[in-house]
C-alpha cells in the first residue's frame, strides 16, 4: 500500500472537491473529481491488490514470513536467524532466513534486467545463488543477476505448516 501522505491527502481533498461540487456547482464537476480520486485510491491501494491475485510472493516478504512463523513456534530457525546472521541487522537475519528458503522444496521465479519477463529459476541457480542487495536480489550460479524475485505461495504455505508442526527440515 503506498504510504505516501500527499497522495492520501489530494484523495481526501479530491473526494471533499467532489462531494461539495455535487451540491454547489453541479454533478458534472463532481463526477469529474469523483473519478480523478477513485483513480488516485486503486493506485494508491494497487500493490495488496496484485499481490492477493498472484500465485507468488517477495522474497523478501516470504522470508520474514518465515521467520515471523518459526518465532510464533519457537522454531530452531528464529534462535538460528539470530545468532547466525552475518550482522545483528533486520536485513541479515532476512537474508539467513531467505537461505533456508533456497534449501526448501519451494520454487523460485525472477527477472533477469535488462528483460522484464518473469522466469522460473532452476533449483540449481538457485541453491548456490548469493544475495546482492537488501532487496534480495540474487547472482544465481549461472552467473546473471535476477531482480524482483519471487517464491510460489503454494510452496511457502506448505513450508510454514511444516514450521508450525516443529519440522527441522526445510
Amino acid at each position: 500500500m503506498d504510504k505516501s501522505p500527499t497522495l492520501w491527502g489530494v484523495i481526501a481533498a479530491l473526494i471533499g472537491s467532489a462531494l461539495q461540487s455535487l451540491g454547489v456547482a453541479g454533478p458534472v464537476i463532481g463526477t469529474i473529481l469523483g473519478c480523478f480520486a477513485l483513480g488516485f485510491l486503486i493506485y494508491a491501494v494497487r500493490d495488496p491488490i496484485l499481490d492477493w491475485w498472484s500465485d507468488t510472493i517477495p522474497l523478501k516478504k516470504a522470508a520474514r514470513l518465515f521467520y515471523e512463523e518459526a518465532r510464533r513456534s519457537k522454531s530452531y530457525w528464529s534462535s538460528a536467524a539470530d545468532k547466525l546472521a552475518v550482522g545483528n541487522t533486520a536485513t541479515a537475519r532476512l537474508t539467513y532466513c531467505s537461505h533456508a528458503l533456497k534449501h526448501a522444496d519451494v520454487e523460485w521465479f525472477g527477472v533477469h534486467p535488462p528483460s522484464s519477463i518473469v522466469e522460473k529459476l532452476a533449483p540449481s541457480v538457485v541453491n548456490g545463488c548469493s544475495f546482492l542487495t537488501d532487496d534480495l536480489q540474487i547472482l544465481g550460479t549461472d552467473q546473471r543477476t535476477y531482480t524482483n524475485v519471487r517464491v510460489s505461495k503454494k510452496g511457502l504455505v506448505a513450508l510454514l505448516e511444516k514450521v508450525r508442526r516443529g519440522a527441522t527440515d526445510v
